[in-house]
């Protein structure tokens, strides 16, 4: 109903929304593909891509998906090209980059390994990460979790899920300092949905994707790169941890880590932007 107003007003020539693969995304594309054809809509995929947003209907999908996808790097541009047959994809990059990221910060291989925890701000995958991280310390004293909440966490439901208000182990902290330098101390970042990881890769930061049993994948990679570790259990992930935590090992993949993110938002490119929303 809102999007017919909205559309028997205005009657605009093209309708840019984020592409991330959400059911009123869908909806608003059988309306404007089924209604409104002489509009144009445009999808950006402006963060990691989600599994939801490579989804393939059979029946409806011409109808569902956006005449153009913008991507942010050649990454999702090759991803899409894969599965998404009914719309233009165009690799336009990301407006917020402007430099190529390189290592800035030195290894830190001090006595105690520091992981930067990063949890979404979904409840059930708050308490699920952290909940992971909680067992961990406790088991192993020389990992250190530095767990940055996602603004939206409602911490009175994080505190009756998992009954944090015991006291915590020493080696795990609930920081109050911001994320660049969380992550420069950091040598690993454990997470599943978040998009921060990225914000860790950028930073030189080894990702550990916590997988869960008989689930779809959240994380940005299926296992395809030698620096993006996966962990189901507080034992595997010590014995990754304790495999990886060295020079050879880390220098290397940081590096590989950085070329990932480089690779998956380049420079935005303003002139193909401009043919796109002049045509």
């Amino acid at each position: 109903y809102q999007f017919n107003l909205i559309f028997n007003k205005f009657n605009p020539k093209n309708i840019f929304f984020t592409y991330e693969g959400y059911s009123w995304e869908k909806a608003l594309c059988i309306l404007i593909n089924s209604k409104y054809k002489n509009t144009q809509t445009i999808g950006f995929q402006h963060t990691k891509i989600y599994s939801k947003t490579l989804f393939k209907n059979k029946i409806f999908e011409k109808e569902m998906e956006p005449n153009i996808i913008l991507t942010t790097g050649k990454f999702s541009s090759d991803a899409f090209s894969e599965t998404k047959k009914f719309s233009q994809i165009i690799n336009i990059g990301k407006p917020e980059k402007k430099e190529i990221y390189k290592i800035k910060n030195k290894i830190n291989l001090d006595k105690n390994i520091r992981i930067c925890v990063l949890p979404e701000g979904i409840d059930e995958e708050c308490y699920r990460l952290i909940s992971f991280a909680l067992k961990c310390a406790k088991k192993y004293k020389d990992l250190i979790f530095v767990c940055r909440f996602h603004p939206l966490t409602n911490f009175s439901k994080l505190h009756k899920a998992i009954d944090i208000k015991k006291k915590l182990p020493k080696n795990i902290i609930f920081s109050s300092s911001n994320l660049e330098n969380d992550l420069k101390k950091s040598n690993y970042a454990l997470y599943r949905g978040s998009a921060s990881i990225f914000t860790a890769m950028k930073n030189g930061v080894i990702p550990i994707y916590l997988k869960i049993n008989d689930e779809i994948n959240i994380g940005i990679s299926n296992n395809k790169y030698e620096w993006h570790l996966n962990a189901n259990t507080p034992d595997e992930l010590y014995k990754k941890i304790v495999n990886t935590f060295n020079n050879n090992y880390l220098k290397k993949n940081r590096d590989d880590v950085m070329k990932f993110y480089n690779k998956y938002f380049e420079n935005f490119n303003y002139t193909k932007f401009k043919k796109i929303v002049t045509k």
